[in-house]
């Protein structure tokens, strides 16, 4: 089974291995284990060389199966699980901030709304409308499809924030089942 670990930037191959993998035979064990750990994650920026060997960042690394040596359950997590966990937590972030995005939306759309009636009611208009009969009901008009669109999008809003509350509530669930907590 694929597992997986965060690295420690600063931390030599070395180190990592240890701390990855319990060997039978400490001698060439832990060898065999920091080769295939970086022959697994050619992603890894390192620095120095040989024994020197460290990590320039944090990083996810795939733990790779090595004869001889066990990967440690503690840290070394299954992939899947791991994968589960990273893409709920990022679902999650993404709903977080969905909400400011959609306010902020729905707030523009009011205040171009609010614009569009205080042009209505200006003196301006108000004047022109009393000489002109049809301007006065176009202007009537616009008053009444901007104040049922100020209704239907702040309508909108409310239905949003219930299903984006929702969502929320379903990906806490979800973290929950996937982290045992």
């Amino acid at each position: 089974m694929a597992r997986i670990a965060r690295a420690r930037k600063g931390e030599t191959i070395d180190e990592l291995a240890a701390r990855l993998f319990n060997v039978a035979d400490p001698e060439t064990g832990m060898k065999a284990a920091a080769e295939h750990l970086v022959a697994a994650n050619r992603h890894l920026a390192l620095k120095g060389r040989g024994k020197a060997r460290a990590l320039a960042d944090d990083a996810m690394v795939l733990v790779p199966e090595v004869e001889g040596a066990e990967p440690d359950r503690r840290v070394a997590q299954p992939l899947a699980r791991t994968a589960a966990r990273e893409l709920l937590k990022r679902t999650r972030e993404a709903v977080e901030r969905l909400g400011p995005a959609l306010d902020a939306t729905h707030d523009e759309a009011i205040e171009e709304l609010k614009e569009t009636l205080e042009l209505a009611d200006s003196e301006l208009f108000q004047s022109m409308a009393r000489e002109d009969e049809a301007l006065a009901r176009r202007l009537e008009s616009v008053r009444g499809w901007s104040m049922r669109r100020i209704e239907e999008v702040d309508r909108a809003r409310d239905q949003q924030r219930v299903v984006l509350a929702e969502a929320a509530d379903a990906i806490t669930e979800l973290v929950e089942r996937t982290t045992g907590t």
